[in-house]
């Protein structure tokens, strides 16, 4: 079992202290936000040289400390309303991809289209058809790179009712007939647990999970009060935690347990940041461990 973090929860940092503290809090992996490359940004490393120049000090910052990339998060959102951003946000998603086969990672986490329009379910034939479109127009850098997409489910938002919707790829349903339309070994799913939980509710969650089966590579874990995508810390929401584990459990669930925190799990003050990451880690490894099977002991 190996456990890992979003390194947003340290995301006040230079990139390079970032990977420093979360490992001596001795997680075993990062689960690395590339939203910086999004242009427009004021750290956007923009031309494809100085992204390679920056991410392969990266990865020999990430090797010095014994820490390793196991996913990475892609810009967001991948559809934009102008051509100009739409053009920006596609140039981030390269270099993205790039990245994150530079840090040593197998996945990146590309959440889906969601147009505005596609909010009403009347549009589900369309928004799925898009999100094929979408998702196919990356299969030649995913080559290239070496890299396998993970599809994330989604929430959208609704104003006027001021609660989280359906948007694309809100349901496991959804997200699987995405992939059956695109139908590309390089694509696999990422189940977010705080979106599952503003959309499905915490008593039907886990029945996504086992929709998505084994083709769920990676996990976004976080907890929340059903309302809003706040990015608890486990036990602080109302998931329940013992059921989604099992849920885990039975789809054969093998990859990293990595937890996507809000920085305020770790306060503000900063002289407590590196004990208080040390106890979140501890935490997390004891609940992860204790949810899973218990080792066969053969005594002959």
């Amino acid at each position: 079992m190996k456990l890992g973090i979003q390194n947003c929860i340290v995301s006040s940092y230079p990139e390079t202290t970032q990977i420093e503290m979360l490992a001596r809090a001795g997680f075993d992996t990062i689960d690395w936000n590339l939203l910086r490359l999004y242009l427009g940004k004021p750290e956007c490393k923009e031309s494809i040289d100085d992204a390679k120049e920056y991410y392969n000090n990266l990865r020999k910052c990430l090797v010095d400390n014994n820490i390793e990339v196991c996913q990475t998060h892609s810009p967001f959102p991948t559809y934009q309303k102008s051509m100009i951003n739409q053009k920006k946000i596609n140039h981030a998603l390269k270099l993205s991809i790039m990245a994150t086969s530079l840090l040593g990672a197998k996945y990146t986490i590309i959440h889906p289209y969601t147009p505005l329009q596609f909010g009403d379910n009347e549009n589900r034939d369309e928004r799925i058809k898009q999100n094929i479109i979408f998702y196919k127009s990356l299969i030649p850098l995913l080559e290239e790179y070496d890299v396998t997409c993970c599809i994330e489910n989604m929430f959208g938002w609704d104003i006027s009712k001021n609660q989280a919707t359906e948007t694309s790829c809100s349901t496991a349903i959804e997200m699987r007939k995405v992939l059956q339309g695109i139908d590309h070994p390089r694509f696999k799913f990422c189940f977010d647990s705080g979106h599952a939980n503003l959309i499905k509710g915490a008593a039907n969650m886990c029945a996504e999970i086992l929709d998505l089966g084994a083709d769920l590579a990676t996990v976004h874990l976080h907890d929340n009060n059903g309302k809003l995508d706040s990015h608890h810390s486990v036990g602080s929401g109302n998931i329940n935690w013992a059921k989604l584990m099992q849920s885990l459990k039975k789809v054969g669930y093998k990859g990293v347990y990595a937890f996507e925190i809000h920085p305020n799990v770790i306060g503000k003050k900063t002289s407590e940041h590196n004990l208080k990451l040390s106890y979140l880690q501890k935490s997390l490894r004891v609940f992860v461990t204790s949810s899973l099977p218990k080792p066969q002991i053969n005594y002959r």
